[in-house]
This record gives structure tokens, C-alpha cells and sequence, in this order.
């Protein structure tokens, strides 16, 4: 009380510090921005814009020409597709009774693996028929994760603020070394489930909310002084990626609710109503589909791509199955569609 007045608590706290007041403006109008810039900025897209000139470009790759053959045979592309990674998860020989074993290093060996038998098998393509652009499936799921935060004490072989730098260089690197063989590299990018960095599964934002799309974009600087690659890094859980006017739509997998003991079904629905619902625009021909750790083809338009990771724990004890690790490429003619197929062992 002062001179018969009550005084407040906060009136006592602004006598004695008399900047008390410019401070909450302060803070009043800082709150005000932070809120302004999180609706101006949205997702992590364009909050990536505020960073992307730190990360510096790699040197590019010399350009290798192919060899000129006299031939007939129409134009090729070639299409990788790799799914799965799950870079930085550890699985243990010991565990899966010596049956398969994963780490960092066999990730940077698998990566590298897969690249080199995409242009040693273009190169005997390219004995018969010209092969120019290539077009790069990522179907995702390139991290273990924080969605299953039980496992991390003994889940992985680095944690996952060391792993989305490094393995984004290694992504980059692997496109880069694609781009030397071909004219064009046509990359896409689809997120998985286990980037997300929410518990829950989401419908809405589920790239802006993914580590596999804070790869993607990194991996994009890293490669940008490569002139020949595109990058197209999709916000939606699917798209139609056109390869020499053939449509290939390309989704994680995990918008398919498993309803029996094995997947297919539920896939083959999926396909089945996104056809209907597509038949006005952005139909397709093929679909090609990760996140199952499967090896499957259905109704010959359906391509479940095997796993870069392979068999695991859980696939083995508990889904009671285990796929070998492996990766994909096709080629496309524009009168054919798919000509021809390789599963790239690993």
C-alpha cells in the first residue's frame, strides 16, 4: 500500500524496473512477428529458403559421352528406383542369426553399389540401343527415425542429427555420379512414414513435417552445380512422374492400411480407386510403391520395390518374412512403355 493506494503486484515490479514496460512491448511485438512469420513462412519448404545458401554445392562430375552407335532401335530412358534405406538403423548379425547385418557403412556401400550397376548395365544397354535421360525413383523412408523412440538406445548405428547431412552428401553424390552417363536426371522424391517427426500418422503436411524432405532439399543445394539434374520433390503423399509420355505414379505406401496377412490386397485396391478417381487427370500406367519391404509385381502395373535396408528384426520375427536388399531399373521406350527390368541385387 502506499499512501492509502493498493498497489498491484505488477505495478511493483515496473517501479523497480522501469524498463519493464519497453520490455513487454518488446516481447508483445516479437511474439507478434513470430506469429506473423509463421504464417508468412507456413512449412518447412520455405523456411528451407532462409538456409539453403549455407549449404555449399559439390564440384560436379565430368561428362562421360556414351558411345555413339548405328542402330534403329528407339530411344531409351532408364528408371532407378530405390526405396527404404532406413540409413542410420543398425541391425545385428548376432540378432538375426548371421542371416543379415546393417550400418552406416553398409548403407554407403549400398548406395554406391547400386549407382555403379545402373551404369554398368546401361553401358550393355547402350551396345544395341541409345539410352539419354534417366529418371530417379526415392520412394522414401530414409531414416529409422524418432517414430518408434524405444529403439534408439539400440536401434542405430549414428543418431539422426549426424545422419541427415551425411546422408544427404550420399544422395546427392549418387545423382551426380548418374548425371556424368546421361543427357538428363530427372530425380523425385517422395516422403515415408518413418521421417515423420510426428508419433501419430498424418493426412495433412506430411512432407513439411518429414525428414526425408529436409533430405531432399539439402541434397538438392549439394547437387545444384550439376546442371543436368532436376529435382521434383512432391508435397503430396502421391504423384505422377511422366516418363517419355507414360505415366508413373509413385507413393511411399504407407496410405494402405493392411487388412490381411499379406498387403496385396489392400494395394491392389489402393491402385484401383486411384485409377477412378484419376480418370479426368493425372491417370497413370504404372504404380511403384515402397514402405511394404516387399518384392512383388500386381496386375503387372503395381511394383513393389524391394528394400535398400533388407531383412531386419522385425521383419524377420515378427512379420516373418525378409526381403533380400535391393533396388530397381527399368527401361521405357515412348511407343512401349516398359521394355525391360533388373533387380539390382545388393
Amino acid at each position: 500500500m502506499s499512501n492509502g493506494k493498493i498497489v498491484t503486484e505488477g505495478e511493483v515490479l515496473e517501479e523497480a524496473s522501469p524498463v519493464s514496460a519497453a520490455l513487454k512491448a518488446q516481447l508483445q511485438d516479437a511474439l507478434m512477428e513470430n506469429k506473423r512469420m509463421a504464417l508468412s513462412v507456413g512449412d518447412d519448404l520455405a523456411l528451407f529458403e532462409y538456409i539453403k545458401g549455407q549449404i555449399k554445392a559439390l564440384p560436379p562430375y565430368a561428362r562421360i559421352k556414351a558411345p555413339v552407335i548405328n542402330s534403329n532401335h528407339a530411344e531409351h530412358h532408364a528408371v532407378f528406383i530405390l526405396a527404404d534405406a532406413h540409413s542410420e538403423e543398425y541391425v545385428s548379425a548376432v540378432e538375426m542369426e548371421g542371416s543379415s547385418k546393417y550400418d552406416w557403412q553398409t548403407f554407403t556401400d549400398r548406395m554406391n553399389t547400386s549407382v555403379d550397376k545402373v551404369v554398368e548395365i546401361t553401358t550393355m544397354m547402350r551396345q544395341s540401343v541409345p539410352v539419354t535421360h534417366a529418371h530417379v525413383f526415392y520412394l522414401g523412408d530414409w531414416f529409422l527415425g524418432q517414430i518408434h523412440p524405444a529403439e534408439h538406445a539400440f536401434g542405430t548405428s549414428t543418431t539422426l542429427p549426424l545422419a541427415l547431412p551425411a546422408a544427404s552428401r550420399i544422395v546427392a553424390d549418387q545423382v551426380m555420379k548418374l548425371a556424368a552417363h546421361f543427357d538428363q536426371v530427372h530425380v523425385w522424391g517422395m516422403c515415408g512414414n518413418h521421417g515423420r517427426d510426428t508419433i501419430k500418422p498424418v493426412t495433412k503436411m506430411t512432407a513439411d513435417r518429414n525428414w526425408d524432405m529436409a533430405l531432399y532439399l539439402i541434397a538438392r543445394e549439394f547437387s545444384r552445380a550439376q546442371t543436368n539434374v532436376h529435382w521434383n520433390i512432391p508435397q503430396s503423399i502421391m504423384d505422377v512422374a511422366p516418363v517419355m509420355g507414360w505415366g508413373c505414379m509413385l507413393t511411399h505406401g504407407n496410405c494402405v492400411k493392411r487388412s490381411h496377412a499379406e498387403p496385396l490386397f489392400a494395394i491392389s485396391r489402393m491402385v484401383d480407386m486411384q485409377h477412378r478417381q484419376r480418370r479426368k487427370g493425372k491417370d497413370f500406367d504404372y504404380a511403384f510403391v515402397g514402405h511394404w519391404h516387399d518384392d512383388s509385381m500386381l496386375h503387372g502395373e503395381c511394383v513393389l520395390c524391394p528394400p535398400l535396408i533388407g531383412a531386419s528384426q522385425f521383419s524377420r520375427y515378427l512379420m516373418h518374412q525378409s526381403t533380400a536388399p535391393g533396388a530397381l531399373l527399368y527401361y521405357f521406350t515412348e511407343k512401349h512403355g516398359k521394355t525391360c527390368s533388373w533387380r539390382l541385387n545388393l
